[in-house]
């Protein structure tokens, strides 16, 4: 009776087996061979001027015949991912109970089970993810392709579609990029590193990591020896060879993150691409891209020489790094993106997914709300003096706030002045008065109609930047104050795709973009006028050549030195660089941005026009204030020499009762000592004049606060 029920529950099971066997042989048979012939598509990716910059997907593919695949890399392939191959029929039982032993006795995953056939499926067709379903049809898809194909036909297939990283798909361009070689001339070395990235591309590529690539190849080396593909000699002068490999080439490292972005840009555009031939002309300018790179590689080795051994640039797990990015003003066409000074191994965001407090950098929308608001305007006069540090938070809760807002170690405070002269000074405590005066609520909205796609912080640190925003951000928002008081909806890199055979498939219409208005022309002007007077100012300051043409921008330097970034516009665009570490930290002691960021970002100023960058270029946009339009506003700023004549004249005429004060030497960003200010009205100034002054100028700051909030519109 047993016997018979175990017959019976055998034949079910096999019956069970036929079934679903049979479910996945029809599915596999529904797939199209001749895929398998067909050349990879592929997505070259070009800059505004035509030059290219890459591809995506097949990046290079060089389809080879199987005469141009020498022995040397058949026999690496054989050993390093299928000894069978040559005897099994697409799927190896032999080949998985041999390689599960090997494993078992070496404790670690050093043999596949997946056959070349069985990779080949996967790697051509749409299987679903990880399932013994999906095996199945694997299996059943395998078994097909070696009745169809001879094991020659195979292998070459398999070697023109395989990936070997960095964007090579094929023999072919691996060969090329990796080694500058055809693969026909590979030697036994190169071919076991090429064989040995196939198991992790990424991870083991002799660019990214070269001793964990060595070591793979010495292991593809001794996989050909134990199946006797080479011999004992060769296979130790291999060993003991320097890893084969050139420097990578330019247009295959150093873009990568713009391919990145570009291809995901593309995906949101077009959907899937699988199985079209695209070209894509971008905004990117790759000169300038080049340019950028560059100086930030020779900003950070200034920064280095300037902070010695503090500097930690080039290794440790937190080392100084940099980003820059530049948009054109009418329509957030990136022209430049460089989200690491060092792109070869490291491609993370930092332009859109860092988040960062920019000090300085931010008080522009707190003085555009501000004159928008119809709360200030340039001639608006702010008190200048002590602020204690309470009322902002700003790094803490001790000392007085202002002592390094003005990206220097000595503040002199000036009493009563015009609002634009503190903008143009960067100066801290009456910007954090002006800033109540705003409040919280309008300046958020403010800056979410300007591009800040984060929450500010409901405290008044924001006021000075202490809230995180993107760079990316900040480029946009500051956009409004060169296009009349209006943004680009977002950034956009990609310009046009087309088929390879000249098909339109996406154009984007530039004259007809449309722009969020942030803040009205009259404002935009004033506020454009105002960081013209503002980057001179800091230009002049440490003794850097002005710069010509419409142009302007601001410093910001956060707390504890953390982050340094200038951002700022010229006719056309807006850019800016940032100079930090990824976990908090402080780049170096007494870092500010005037001294770091702002000659690198002058010095992209200056490619700008060295490059004259007007080819596919959107023109008539950008700073929109001249000499003569809009007089009203723009008479506030005749220039900043008479700015300061009008401020020490006013001082006295109009008898504030105030005077210049001058900070002593003490702790800055956040570190201001307990006794400062008792020492400082003691020794400083026995008059007790500072304590008398801070304590009015913080009650009619607050006085007028709400008096005009309840007032003001919103």
């Amino acid at each position: 009776m047993t016997s018979k029920l175990l017959a019976i529950a055998g034949l079910i099971t096999g019956a069970v087996v036929a079934g679903l066997i049979g479910v996945h042989y029809k599915e596999a048979m529904a797939f199209d061979l001749v895929i398998l012939e067909r050349p990879l598509p592929s997505i070259r990716v070009e800059d505004a001027r035509g030059k290219v910059i890459g591809g995506l997907g097949a990046k290079n593919w060089i389809g080879i015949g199987s005469e141009e695949i020498p022995l040397s890399f058949r026999n690496a392939l054989i050993a390093a991912e299928d000894a069978r191959f040559y005897h099994h029929s697409g799927f190896d039982p032999e080949g998985m109970a041999r390689a599960a032993i090997a494993n078992v006795m070496k404790g670690e995953i050093d043999q596949g089970a997946s056959t070349i056939t069985q990779q080949l499926a996967r790697n051509a067709y749409p299987l679903g993810g990880r399932s013994w379903k999906r095996k199945l049809t694997e299996l059943c898809l395998a078994w097909r392709i070696e009745r169809h194909f001879t094991k020659d036909e195979i292998l070459t297939r398999y070697a023109n579609r395989i990936y070997f990283g960095r964007g090579f798909y094929g023999l072919g361009a691996a060969s090329h990029g990796y080694f500058g070689k055809a693969p026909l001339y590979l030697d036994n070395s190169e071919a076991a590193t090429l064989a040995g990235l196939i198991r992790s591309p990424n991870a083991l590529s002799p660019w990214n990591n070269p001793k964990a690539s060595l070591a793979n190849r010495d292991r593809v080396i001794d996989r050909m020896q134990e199946e006797s593909l080479i011999s004992v000699e060769d296979a130790k002068l291999v060993k003991e060879s320097a890893l084969p490999t050139r420097l990578p080439a330019d247009h295959s490292v150093r873009q990568h993150h713009l391919l990145i972005s570009i291809e995901r840009e593309l995906e949101t555009l077009l959907g899937n691409t699988d199985g079209s031939s695209l070209l894509v002309s971008t905004s990117v300018d790759l000169e300038l891209q080049r340019s950028a790179e560059l100086a930030l590689r020779l900003g950070l080795e200034e920064l280095r020489r300037s902070l010695g051994t503090g500097f930690d640039g080039a290794g440790g797990t937190n080392p100084v790094n940099a980003s820059a990015f530049m948009i054109e003003n009418a329509t957030g066409r990136v022209i430049t993106s460089v989200p690491s000074a060092d792109q070869d191994r490291d491609h993370f965001d930092r332009i859109r997914r860092s988040l960062r407090s920019l000090g300085m950098a931010f008080s522009p929308l707190v003085y555009g709300a501000a004159y928008e608001a119809g709360l200030a305007d340039p001639s608006s006069r702010l008190l200048d003096v002590p602020l204690d540090n309470k009322k902002v938070m700003l790094g803490g809760m001790e000392g007085i706030l202002g002592e390094w807002g003005t990206e220097s170690m000595t503040n002199r405070y000036e009493g009563e002045i015009p609002s634009a002269l503190c903008l143009i000074k960067g100066k801290q405590s009456a910007t954090a008065r002006l800033g109540y005066r705003v409040g919280i609520e309008r300046l958020a909205r403010t800056a979410a109609r300007a591009g800040v796609s984060t929450e500010l912080k409901p405290f008044p640190a924001t006021f000075l930047g202490g809230s995180e925003i993107s760079l990316h951000d900040l480029v946009l928002s500051f956009t409004a104050f060169a296009n009349g008081g209006k943004r680009p909806q977002s950034s956009s890199v990609i310009d046009e795709v087309r088929l390879a055979s000249g098909e339109l498939v996406y154009r984007r219409e530039r004259e007809t973009t449309e722009r969020v208005a942030v803040f009205s022309e009259h404002t935009s002007n004033q506020m454009a006028s105002l960081l013209r007077s503002a980057l001179s100012y800091r230009l002049e300051e440490i003794g850097h050549p002005q710069m010509s043409g419409l142009i302007g921008g601001m410093t910001g330097t956060s707390v504890h030195y953390k982050d340094n970034v200038f951002v700022g516009s010229n006719e056309q665009f807006t850019w800016a660089v940032w100079f930090g570490r990824d976990l908090p930290a402080p780049i170096g002691d007494k870092v500010f941005a005037s001294d770091t960021v702002l000659p690198v970002w002058a010095s992209l100023g200056r490619s700008i026009e060295n490059q004259k960058v007007t080819e596919g270029i959107a023109g008539n946009s950008g700073l929109i204030l001249t000499e003569n339009s809009n007089t009203q506003s723009a008479s506030y700023l005749p220039d900043l020499n008479s700015f300061t004549e009008m401020v020490a004249g006013s001082s006295q005429s109009q008898n504030t009762g105030r005077k210049n004060f001058i900070v002593p030497d003490v702790p800055v960003h956040g570190g201001g000592r307990d006794p400062y200010r008792k020492r400082f009205s003691t020794e400083k100034n026995p008059s007790g004049q500072i304590e008398s002054a801070d304590l009015e100028a913080e009650t009619a700051s607050e006085t007028v606060a709400t008096s005009m909030d309840r007032k003001s519109p919103s």
